[in-house]
């Protein structure tokens, strides 16, 4: 069984739907052209039904991803744009690898593909930590800065997450911010 995102699932969902919506009114326009003369010459009966077909087919494609894919956990996996992160900054590592001496700070930021944060609250692949983390696991990361390094804990958040997040946000920003956790760049 093939694992796809939950986005990814979501997507596909909808799609279906529209697609199951759709089927009545294609074949009504498909019937009412059928009766317009001999079909080897009825160019509105051939592309009624070119239509029907590519529509049905892309139908049949939608439902057997859906049925042969199972929704992957995104906790575990590789840090990659559109996932949405919380990042621990734990403090500078002492002689032993362990932080010291700072107050641990949070953030949730949503990983970014762009090589500048096109808005406040996304972590660009570019950056520092960007760069240190992509591609990685989660899990405890080490940032050199010169003579020392800087300890962050990075989290990847599941979808029921990402409701909370876009809130923080004005609406007219959610959108584009929707997109990307969806994975639109």
């Amino acid at each position: 069984m093939d694992k796809i995102s939950l986005f990814d699932y979501t997507r596909l969902k909808e799609e279906k739907d529209f697609l199951e919506k759709e089927v009545p009114t294609l074949y009504q326009v498909l019937d009412s052209t059928r009766g317009e003369g001999d079909l080897s010459d009825n160019a509105p009966y051939q592309i009624a039904r070119d239509n029907y077909n590519r529509h049905m087919n892309r139908l049949k494609e939608v439902k057997d991803i859906l049925a042969n894919s199972e929704i992957s956990n995104p906790i575990g996996s590789n840090i990659l744009p559109g996932r949405l992160l919380h990042i621990t900054y734990l403090g500078e590592a002492g002689a032993n690898g362990n932080p010291v001496g700072t107050e641990s700070q949070e953030f949730v930021l949503l990983f970014s593909e762009f090589g500048e944060s096109i808005i406040t609250g996304c972590l660009s692949k570019d950056s520092d930590l960007g760069s240190l983390i992509y591609n990685k696991r989660e899990g405890r990361h080490y940032l050199s800065r010169g003579e020392i390094s800087l300890i962050y804990d990075i989290r990847i958040l599941g979808a029921e997450h990402h409701k909370d997040f876009l809130a923080k946000f004005p609406v007219n920003k959610r959108e584009k911010i929707s997109s990307l956790l969806k994975g639109d760049f």
